[in-house]
């Protein structure tokens, strides 16, 4: 049986806010795509918010909140253990 015992808490983040802004990308494409068959008063201005604002406001609200899970998570972890898990060699069954 294996243990995390700690995050390196700005790594983690660094990683996750790297995938919410693919996440935000892709949510920015698919808003795109859905909001232009509605009418819009200011589409330009909800396009650009849509496809480099969402993402980049994904990217730092998961940076944020990461670094506050891994931190608390560290604290946790050092008084009631962390996560525990198995590893199995690859290949067996």
């Amino acid at each position: 049986m294996h243990e995390i015992k700690s995050f390196k808490i700005f790594q983690t983040a660094k990683v996750i806010a790297v995938l919410y802004v693919i996440f935000g990308f892709v949510e920015g494409a698919i808003l795109t795509v859905v909001f232009a068959h509605h009418p819009n008063p200011h589409p330009l201005r909800g396009t650009l918010f849509i496809l480099i604002g969402l993402p980049i406001l994904f990217g730092v609200a998961g940076f944020i909140f990461l670094v506050i899970n891994c931190w608390l998570y560290n604290i946790i972890a050092a008084r009631i253990g962390g996560i525990a898990f198995e590893l199995t060699p690859h290949g067996e069954d």
